[in-house]
């Protein structure tokens, strides 16, 4: 089943979307065996108002729980234990609504398509790009994959972007931290000693939308995030707005 919530203030906020049934907990009805991404796709328009309201009034990332299908999972453990990926892999741009077929391997990379679970990643991928897409207006949209052994971005920060999606296939999900919940050090800087009891982070199959210092120009307050400590293999996807 897929569910949508909203991380503000502690506390989990699910949006009633009219014409669909949430329920107490704030999953949608449907039938277990629903392959997650056809369903979210059926009500992806309806909900992408809803969605960007969210992000503009909220202080945390918006959580899309359930949206990593089982073969997508199954992808990114044989691509790490494969160690084919290298640092990482990038699709610069990417136009919103086409064909999975944009997605093509070339050189080094042409290997993936070995591994089992490539297409059902490839179909996913251009799935998010058409949602992440749609989400902000964009016409393209860049997708990065990356294996890593340890945190790539250790210390808590704002990304110089509008809109990031994030996506761990494999490994911990990011960790964020509430805007009540950030101390500055005197000279303006994000303090790195925050309390482990008040480090929030991204569940375990889920999708997760960081507003960067761009997405309010005025106010210029992101979501404060890092990568988690944990020195395991982690394969993460993400999605930026192309130039």
């Amino acid at each position: 089943m897929v569910g949508v919530r909203w991380h503000s203030q502690g506390r989990h906020l699910y949006p009633r979307i009219q014409g669909h049934e949430w329920q107490t907990g704030g999953r949608l009805r449907c039938c277990p065996f629903c392959y997650v991404i056809s369903f979210l796709g059926s009500i992806w328009d309806d909900i992408v108002h809803e969605l960007f309201q969210q992000l503009k009034a909220g202080d945390g990332p918006l959580e899309i729980s359930d949206a990593i299908p089982a073969p997508v999972c199954r992808f990114a453990s044989e691509l790490a234990a494969a160690r084919v990926l290298g640092a990482s892999l990038e699709f610069p741009r990417i136009e919103v609504g086409g064909s999975a077929s944009q997605l093509q391997l070339e050189g080094a990379f042409e290997q993936l398509a070995d591994l089992s679970g490539w297409y059902a990643w490839r179909d996913w991928a251009a799935d998010w790009v058409s949602r992440f897409g749609r989400l902000g207006n964009a016409s393209a949209v860049r997708l990065n994959m990356s294996h890593s052994l340890g945190p790539t971005c250790p210390r808590f920060h704002v990304d110089a972007i509008h809109l990031r999606l994030i996506a761990t296939l494999l490994g911990p999900g990011t960790q964020w931290l509430r805007p009540v919940d950030v101390s500055q050090t005197a000279d303006g800087r994000i303090c790195q000693t925050a309390d482990p009891h008040l480090v929030q982070q991204i569940g375990a199959g889920s999708v997760g939308l960081f507003k960067g210092a761009n997405f309010d120009p005025e106010s210029g307050r992101g979501v404060v995030h890092r990568s988690p400590p944990d020195r395991v293999d982690r394969i993460v996807v993400t999605l930026d707005f192309a130039a």
